[in-house]
């Protein structure tokens, strides 16, 4: 049955985030849960793609366009035509890839208030479209209810 097999590195993620999150400030609640998301689902099989086109492997759009149906990046020629794609900014693409790459302790930092809402779309879409059987993203509805949360009024992360 799915989600009975022992998966340690996820157990082990999970107890790094909760560490994290014990006492952090609020403007810290954004990367640490953005990292969490990210980084469980690359070791579920999901990475996103961010160095290339996920669909043919050929360099990047100069818009920065991604995917979150086909998990990740794509180029100009295979984002004709594909909806719900978004195009994100250098600093966008550059976050993602530092919140899947670096120590979940280094995620504070990495998510600038004005890209906060730009991640989380990327995040929330990539996700919805990888788990068929995820019915909502619990921890990003906290993250909204929560004062200064994620309705565009996150504070600084440093």
């Amino acid at each position: 049955m799915w989600g009975e097999e022992p998966h340690p590195e996820l157990f082990d993620l999970l107890r790094d985030t909760l560490a994290a999150l014990r006492g952090a400030p609020p403007a810290s609640l954004l990367p640490i849960t953005l990292a969490f998301e990210l980084k469980a689902a690359a070791l579920l099989g999901y990475r996103p793609r961010l160095g290339a086109c996920v669909l043919c492997g050929a360099a990047l759009s100069p818009r920065r366009l991604f995917s979150g149906a086909r998990g990740g990046m794509l180029c100009d020629g295979c984002a004709r035509g594909e909806s719900g794609v978004v195009a994100l900014s250098a600093d966008g693409l550059a976050a993602l890839a530092l919140l899947l790459d670096r120590p979940l302790d280094q995620a504070v930092g990495l998510v600038e208030v004005r890209r906060a809402g730009e991640l989380l779309r990327v995040t929330e879409d990539f996700l919805r479209a990888h788990f068929q059987r995820f019915a909502g993203l619990k921890s990003l509805e906290v993250l909204r209810a929560l004062p200064g949360g994620l309705n565009g009024e996150v504070g600084p992360c440093d």
